[in-house]
């Protein structure tokens, strides 16, 4: 499983549940007639927007860091966001949250070094995530990348460097959709497979089993 990535903004955690999400469904009966900001360049970003839009909120704008040819995104999903009147802020970051009363009601927006004040009643996180790292930090022998992403081998496919012990999905940050989570599950099933068979095989050695000899 992953763990949402934060911003590490002053008041990012203090107004989790109070404006700040990480998740575009989780408050979307809240979305009507509010001003949301969707931060991330991602299919999860545009999805988050595009939630929004339809649950009826008055305003959304993206804002990613980047440019609009740098996006993760789907290029088709960027317009689709765009034709349902998603705003989009390129080579932006927010570098304040503010509240007021504990409640979140605006957010700094720097673009190109500049900084500009926009309401916002909710800003939805969705600039990636993190594996969850219980697994690896309970169980010896496991190594990861620099990120934490759990290393397996292409054969058997899905294990790790500790033998007999297989990962796939979302900690190997393989799958970026069901159907591709689907797929590397399948593929890593596939891989226990031929290593038990193979396991199988050499203990049937090792145990000397009865000696054909060929026919006369």
């Amino acid at each position: 499983g992953r763990r949402p990535r934060e911003l590490g903004l002053p008041n990012e955690k203090k107004l989790l549940g109070n404006g700040v999400s990480y998740c575009a469904i989780c408050d979307g009966n809240l979305y009507k007639d509010k001003d949301v900001v969707v931060v991330g360049g991602g299919n999860t970003a545009m999805d988050a927007a595009r939630t929004a839009v339809r649950l009826g909120a008055s305003h959304v704008e993206v804002v990613y860091h980047r440019t609009i040819n740098d996006m993760s995104a789907l290029r088709s999903e960027y317009d689709e966001a765009v034709e349902e009147g998603v705003k989009f802020s390129w080579e932006s970051s927010i570098v304040e949250i503010h509240d007021e009363n504990g409640t979140l009601n605006e957010v700094v927006i720097e673009s190109n070094g500049e900084r500009r004040v926009e309401k916002a009643d909710f800003v939805i996180m969705a600039v990636g995530s993190a594996p969850a790292s219980r697994i690896v930090s309970t169980t010896t022998g496991i190594d990861v990348d620099d990120r934490g992403y759990v290393l397996t081998r292409e054969k058997p496919y899905g294990m790790t460097t500790r033998k007999g012990v297989f990962a796939g999905g979302d900690v190997v940050n393989r799958p970026s959709t069901v159907v591709l989570a689907m797929r590397d599950a399948k593929q890593v099933a596939e891989g226990m497979a031929q290593y038990v068979d193979a396991v199988k095989l050499l203990e049937a050695i090792n145990m000397g089993g009865e000696i054909k000899k060929p026919e006369e």
